[in-house]
């Protein structure tokens, strides 16, 4: 096919494409965005329709409410001209009646009308009025809607009458029905036909019975297209009670659609016509003006092709591109000309040159060096003696100058790479080696070279490069720097630790009396530094006390005589390992030189900082096979150490590998549980010492596992704080308590003020959204906030001041009631205590059970109750198992109590069961006033 046929073809397929293009983008993207412009329209022309007949029923309502303040219509009796003004008002209102009625809604007086002569018998009864929901549902004040009455829907308002005291005296009704005038007067308003029916309409067909079903369900509009040039719209208008009494119907024409469809088919009849005149004229003009000269340029270059004659020239007189490209081509002819004669000049040049640079081709890259083996001279280039700092005459041809300069750790290597490649043993010659530069320092050079052999096998000519590659070998051990060791601290990291750690557990096995120590150090408290005084400050303590344990590894190695790695785990974690220590006692010493250093203070820019360390000690053991088992077991002692308090170290031993392989167990158990939902909430009751009464029960979660049994809340509890599953539990625990708290109230109507207590952990006190939280969980059990108590511990509370006493005034406002549980045993200040918006102190179990034998006891619980009395604050005493405690503690006017003396902690079932009993453990006591 050729060029013509081709441009030409191209030309035709685009214009169809560009017509098929353009009918494509109107009949299927135009087209279809009209569709909802026109049908937006329509829904507002129906809205239109329903807004004449709203206004028709505000304007009946306001009339109701004029004629029921004439003076006439407020007497103590009906009288004729009362009848005549209800007359007047319904021809001048165009009404069909209007009812004066009683406050027990019975007609007093009234009148009635029908404009097209019917009977009023349909709406003049007792019946329609005690029928009427708009008098149901406006039984005072006043209101409009639409009724269906026997005659038709009608419009219907009512108005109280007022008398003197505003009580009402009884109501007006005035009712007009919706006559086919009515609809031609509101298509009139509403500049758009519409037809109007009841829904419960006989003639309504099946179609429109399921769009009345549709308005019933919510929807406020149906519209649906009619053939191609009509939109039907239906709407419901909503009766007395608000339910759809009315359905509506315009049928609207299509007008804007049908335009742009006979718009869009004759604009595309002329397009095609218009188009096909423009295309036929294109390719004319383009054989004319492009095709012919491409075709005598095409029979010249074919004609130069084929024989090769560079005589023969292009003659195009034209100033556009192509005459450009025809003198270019001739210009072309010549300079193919004239570089056939220079290439047979420089042939035979390249030739001799050729066989004398191909090996330095080879081998060249930076400086270069050509060492003829059968005189033993090396040219070296200029470049290769400046590298090492020498300018041209400085070195001469010896191989001396690079071998002699080579690092004495090297030389060997290089002279036996040499012979290698000599011996054809490899295919070139390469070496990475040190050579001396001429300030005395070495560089680190890339030296490659190749060997020519003659024909009986001995090498004749060896040439090469040289290249200084020192940045990349700074720059590679850099790198492996980096890769093992820590960039704040420049101590090793976790990956060569674990290599040195690999090692030492293979020379235990290798030798039996090796022995060598892991060391875990964690720093307590590490995030309150962080968190209080910044990141900077924290990685500057990390930096610190690295250099710290550097110089105590120092000290300690010289009294030892052993070796050892430190190294940074991450975080605020530390390791050391301690090589061929005689005894545990050697471990022992370090651990004991790094708490004795960290009683110093820190000095980090204008703050002090102090810290402790706690520290785990695993001790090498023939059974060891891995470095990650005894960093665990390390870690595992850490632990440990931290749960005696910090600031201290532990011995690993195999109690404490099962201990944590038990922990981690009935944690798994424990995720697993919350799925399951195996934990249960028991209800201990809470008792007014002054009654001897039920006020409370406070709500305490229970583990019953299906392989545990009920695991004490002791196991779990503290478990669910460190992994934060007690956000998730404690959530739990306040929706299950509120429900049952609201249950209680509608089952026991005397326990309709029981309040239910439930606990606040650290974690839940401390979360973004609880206030979020608590306010869904009461919407959601409708339980009243005043009968909701949140009990949050003494540490809770200290941890952020401002933001604690921020959230219980939250709370407060709320209308929850605050305790602060375990009053005594933590550490809150006095000066703080008044300013938290609490209610209530809960003195902890420990006092009141040594209340009876120990005096310091007995004068701590008097002075909790003197303090919270004090404070307008009431208290609480936990842990009641005697009647004397229980006593006691109403003498020393404590508000309420709990304890196993009154109840142990009762599943739902037997909480309820004690509520219905109505219980009274002791008589309130007698009144000596």
């Amino acid at each position: 096919m050729s060029l013509r046929v081709k441009v030409e073809l191209i030309l035709f397929i685009t214009f169809a494409l560009v017509i098929g293009l353009g009918y494509g983008i109107q009949r299927f993207v135009v087209i279809p965005q009209l569709v909802p412009v026109e049908r937006e329209a329509a829904g507002r022309d129906m809205e239109r329709c329903i807004g004449v007949l709203e206004r028709q029923r505000l304007a009946l309502r306001k009339a109701c409410a004029e004629l029921a303040d004439a003076p006439l219509l407020r007497g103590e009796a009906p009288t004729g001209e009362t009848a005549r003004a209800l007359a007047g008002a319904a021809r001048e209102l165009d009404l069909n009646a209007v009812v004066l009625l009683d406050v027990g809604f019975n007609p007093i007086a009234a009148h009635y009308s029908s404009s097209d002569g019917a009977s009023a018998s349909a709406y003049d009864s007792d019946a329609w009025i005690a029928r009427s929901e708009l008098l149901q549902a406006t039984a005072v004040g006043q209101g409009a809607g639409v009724d269906l009455t026997g005659l038709g829907p009608a419009l219907v308002a009512v108005s109280a009458l007022s008398g003197a005291a505003e009580s009402p005296l009884g109501y007006l009704v005035i009712y007009r029905l919706i006559t086919p005038e009515h609809i031609q007067e509101m298509q009139r308003q509403a500049a758009t036909s519409f037809q109007l029916w009841p829904v419960t309409d006989p003639v309504l067909s099946p179609e429109e019975r399921s769009i009345v079903q549709e308005f019933l369900a919510g929807k406020k509009l149906h519209i649906e297209e009619t053939g191609s040039d009509l939109f039907r719209v239906y709407a419901a208008y909503p009766g007395l009670t608000g339910r759809p009494v009315l359905l509506l119907r315009s049928d609207l024409q299509r007008n804007l659609l049908a335009r742009a469809r006979a718009t869009m088919q004759t604009g595309l009849l002329a397009n095609v016509g218009v188009g096909l005149a423009a295309l036929v004229l294109l390719i004319i003009l383009f054989r004319r003006t492009v095709m012919d000269s491409l075709s005598l340029l095409t029979r010249h270059a074919a004609h130069i092709g084929k024989t090769g004659d560079l005589s023969l020239r292009l003659v195009m007189d034209r100033g556009d591109e192509l005459g450009t490209l025809s003198h270019e081509f001739n210009r072309m002819v010549e300079q193919l000309e004239a570089d056939r004669a220079y290439q047979l000049e420089v042939k035979e040049q390249l030739r001799e040159s050729e066989e004398r640079y191909a090996r330095a081709v080879r081998g060249a890259n930076d400086g270069l060096w050509d060492w003829n083996l059968g005189t033993d001279e090396i040219h070296f280039s200029e470049r290769w003696k400046n590298m090492l700092g020498f300018e041209g005459g400085e070195i001469g041809p010896s191989p001396d100058e690079w071998l002699d300069r080579i690092h004495p750790d090297d030389r060997e290597n290089v002279l036996a790479a040499l012979e290698a490649h000599r011996l054809q043993k490899t295919a070139h010659f390469e070496s990475e080696h040190r050579i001396r530069h001429k300030s005395g320092t070495y560089l680190w050079v890339l030296c490659r070279g190749l060997a020519v052999w003659n024909p009986d096998g001995e090498p004749t000519q060896m040439a090469g490069s040289q290249t200084d590659i020192t940045l990349r070998k700074i720059f590679e051990e850099q790198l492996r720097h980096q890769a093992l060791h820590d960039s704040l601290t420049s101590l090793p990291n976790r990956a060569l630790f674990l290599d040195r750690l690999t090692q030492a557990i293979k020379m235990g096995t290798r030798h039996a009396g090796y022995q060598f120590a892991v060391l875990f150090l964690d720093l307590d408290r590490f995030k309150v530094i962080n968190d209080g005084l910044g990141h900077v400050i924290g990685d500057a303590l990390l930096g610190l006390f690295a250099e710290k344990l550097r110089g105590i590894l120092r000290a300690v190695d010289s009294v030892c005589r052993h070796s050892g790695t430190l190294a940074r785990f991450g975080g605020d974690e530390f390791v050391v390992l301690l090589d061929n220590i005689s005894s545990v006692a050697d471990a022992t010493l370090v651990a004991r030189r790094v708490e004795r250093a960290l009683e110093e203070p820190f000095r980090i820019d204008s703050h002090e900082v102090y810290t402790t360390c706690s520290i785990g000690i695993a001790m090498s053991n023939p059974g060891y096979t891995s470095a990650e088992e005894l960093i665990r077991n390390a870690d595992t002692a850490m632990y440990r150490a931290k749960a005696q308090g910090k600031a201290c170290f532990e011995i690993f031993d195999s109690d404490m590998h099962s201990k944590a392989m038990e922990r981690l167990q009935l944690e798994n158990d424990m995720r697993r549980a919350i799925d399951r939902g195996e934990f249960i909430v028991h209800y201990q009751p809470i008792i007014s010492l002054e009654s001897g009464r039920i006020t409370a029960f406070e709500a305490l979660i229970r583990w019953r596992s299906p392989e545990r049994g009920l695991v004490s809340p002791a196991e779990f509890i503290p478990i669910a704080e460190e992994t934060g599953m007690i956000v998730a539990l404690g959530e739990f625990v306040l929706r299950t308590a509120c429900a049952q708290a609201r249950a209680w109230h509608e089952e026991l109507p005397r326990y309709a003020d029981l309040k239910i207590s439930v606990n606040l952990s650290v974690k839940e006190f401390g979360k973004p959204d609880l206030i979020g939280s608590i306010t869904d969980i009461l919407t959601e059990t409708r339980l009243d906030p005043r009968l909701l108590k949140l009990e949050i511990t003494e540490s809770a509370l200290m941890d952020s001041v401002e933001f604690v006493t921020r959230t219980l005034r939250q709370l407060r406002d709320m209308g929850i009631e605050l305790l602060i549980d375990d009053f005594g045993t933590g550490y809150s200040s006095l000066s703080y205590l008044h300013r938290f918006p609490t209610h209530t102190l809960k003195i902890d179990q420990s006092f009141i059970r040594d209340m009876q034998g120990s005096h310091e006891s007995a004068q701590i619980v008097r002075t909790v109750v003197l303090l919270a009395r004090a404070l307008s604050m009431g208290t609480i005493a936990e842990g009641i198992e005697e009647e004397s405690q229980a006593r006691r503690l109403r003498d020393l006017e404590c508000g309420a109590g709990q304890g196993y003396f009154f109840s142990r902690p009762l599943p739902v079932e037997e909480a309820t069961a004690l509520l219905k009993s109505d219980p009274v453990w002791f008589a309130p006591p007698p009144d000596n006033g």
